[in-house]
């Protein structure tokens, strides 16, 4: 199975159709929200992005405009016209600050959602996209506007758009994903996707591949190390950016969400195209895993966030707790030990005069004896007390010579004498 690129790609921001503080219809009266049930159902390119769409009302010259900061701009929508006469509606024109972008082929005769209306390519900055519509009896319908921001600037609770090649995004074990059409494929068995990410939700999002088998297989995910929660996965013949699952609504911060695949190489594989966050406070934000959470017109508190890589040392770092630690402990043993041999040293000098004992008993009584010997000794000329000894060989009796008078005298009886 191919290795997986590394290659990164730069993160967008989808603003939705519904986001009217970002889109600026013209005139609200020429534009209505697009009844689901008027949009394709039979196009391969997926349903509109959150199921909603903007459409203009028949017979009409409408507009709408969009301010950002970025250097790269897409339109989709739901494309439905009617060419008669070789006369096509709905037309339209796409401009970013007053010069015309290009746009795909406006007479596409198969109904699609998801469908590339215009999109364009400027220096970083800021602009202004304009869009005119002229229709007459078939409605234009907007789905989003997708943008790659300059700076790396996230406002708040905007989607950012992580593609499958994104940095924090890691496939394990490597050899069980292949880098296909796109997006991430695997058919193995407890094959796993990590996503790390700021924000409040995140939306995982595939495209059907007719080159792997059909049906429907399953999978789990997991926030934050959290109870895995199960999902159907599925395949047919040929559809574009179908939604696997959405998170709930988490707290703002960053999370970590972890995929397992339960499928095997028979039923349909997982499809990784990429994920849609939801961020939460504003900040920047890019591809390589750095975020600064926004403070204010000029100020910014920055934070880095985990990668797969090192890609830097810190200027400066805190020093460890650990090192401080062991070198207490470590000074406190080397006391001790010191200590230890010092007493073992003075305890070996003592048994130095001591006839060694192997019965630990006696010898605990040796070391007082020891110290009895230490003590200063009065020498005195009072008479011994005899010491007897009796026999129990004979009946002889012998005085030994007369000894000094520091020795006990030994007297010696037969059996059954007592001493004189």
């Amino acid at each position: 199975m191919a290795t997986p690129s590394s290659t990164s790609t730069p993160r967008q921001i989808v603003v939705d159709d519904t986001d009217t503080t970002s889109i600026h219809y013209g005139d609200s009266a020429q534009w209505i929200h697009a009844d689901p049930r008027d949009l394709p159902r039979q196009g391969v390119l997926g349903p509109p992005y959150n199921n909603t769409s903007h459409a203009t009302r028949t017979n009409t010259d409408s507009s709408f405009s969009f301010n950002f900061n970025g250097a790269s701009l897409a339109i989709r929508g739901s494309i439905i016209v009617s060419t008669i006469d070789n006369v096509t509606d709905p037309t339209w024109e796409c401009f970013i600050d007053g010069k015309e972008i290009s746009y795909k082929d406006n007479t596409f005769q198969y109904a699609e959602n998801n469908y590339d209306l215009c999109h364009g390519t400027v220096p970083p900055g800021s602009h202004t996209l304009t869009v005119q519509v002229h229709s007459k009896k078939q409605p234009f319908y907007l789905d989003s506007v997708t943008y790659t921001p300059g700076g790396d600037v996230v406002p708040a609770a905007a989607v950012v758009l992580y593609t499958h090649l994104d940095t924090a995004i890691r496939y394990s074990p490597k050899a069980n994903w292949t880098d296909v059409s796109g997006q991430h494929v695997t058919q193995l068995t407890n094959a796993v996707v990590d996503l790390s990410f700021h924000g409040t939700s995140a939306t995982l999002f595939g495209d059907h591949l007719g080159t792997y088998p059909y049906g429907s297989s399953w999978a789990t995910y997991a926030i934050d190390g959290g109870e895995a929660v199960n999902f159907t996965v599925t395949n047919s013949p040929q559809s574009y950016n179908y939604i696997l699952f959405s998170t709930p609504v988490l707290s703002d911060g960053p999370h970590n969400l972890t995929i397992t695949h339960g499928g095997n190489e028979n039923l349909a594989p997982l499809f990784v195209h990429g994920f849609y966050v939801t961020s939460g406070s504003s900040r920047l934000e890019s591809a390589a895993g750095t975020s600064s959470l926004a403070l204010g017109p000029s100020m910014s508190l920055k934070a880095s966030t985990p990668t797969s890589s090192n890609s830097g040392i810190p200027a400066r770092e805190r020093p460890s707790a650990g090192p401080i630690i062991g070198a207490l402990v470590g000074g406190i043993l080397l006391l001790v030990g010191l200590g230890a041999v010092a007493v073992w040293l003075r305890r070996r000098r003592w048994r130095g005069t001591v006839t060694p004992y192997s019965d630990p008993v006696t010898h605990f009584h040796a070391r007082f004896r020891v110290r009895d010997r230490m003590k200063p000794q009065v020498e005195t000329l009072a008479s011994p007390v005899p010491v007897v000894l009796q026999h129990e060989d004979s009946g002889m009796r012998r005085l030994g010579a007369p000894r000094s008078p520091q020795i006990p005298e030994i007297v010696e009886v037969p059996p059954g004498y007592s001493s004189i």
